[in-house]
């Protein structure tokens, strides 16, 4: 289609060799309810996918295989239900996933959450940091994550980085 948004209800993507590219005039793609991924890579390019559209219809992934190359959004609800979030964000060759659980402990707002995979060196400004009670002292040149909240206030969470095959530096 020509519109800057592309919304599906349920989208599967099952692609063997091939990637489905987010390009053209679309900037946006919207996965309302349930995004399946069986296989193949989502190559957002500078555009966004999006799955839910609200704090109220946060959308379903259903994860087997494949990886996000770009921008992924995923809405997250208020209130105390448990809540993982999966982002199986990379670049076309190599899966650098991370999940986030939400703790049963209140959300007092909802919102959504932005994540992207760089795989560019980060740097180390703002080296060495302690974050909860663990020492960074070393950083990658393989990449990085950038995750952004919006909305999202109260409770708590845990995050989970797929970092194998990472070179770190001394």
């Amino acid at each position: 289609g020509t519109a800057a948004t592309q919304t599906f209800r349920h989208l599967k993507v099952t692609k063997s060799t091939r990637k489905l590219s987010i390009s053209g005039s679309t900037t946006l793609l919207q996965v309302s309810d349930t995004l399946t991924m069986t296989s193949g890579n989502i190559d957002c390019g500078i555009n966004l996918l999006e799955v839910g559209t609200a704090t109220f219809n946060i959308g379903t992934l259903i994860y087997t295989s494949g990886t996000v190359v770009g921008k992924m959004k995923r809405w997250v609800s208020s209130g105390i239900a448990a809540l993982p979030r999966k982002f199986p964000i990379g670049t076309s060759t190599a899966l650098r996933t991370i999940d986030i659980d939400f703790s049963t402990t209140n959300r007092t707002s909802g919102g959504f959450l932005t994540a992207e995979f760089f795989s560019t060196d980060p740097g180390s400004t703002g080296l060495q940091q302690t974050v909860g009670g663990i020492e960074i002292t070393h950083n990658s040149p393989t990449g990085y994550w950038n995750v952004v909240n919006t909305g999202i206030a109260g409770g708590s969470y845990t995050s989970t980085i797929d970092a194998s095959a990472f070179k770190f530096t001394d």
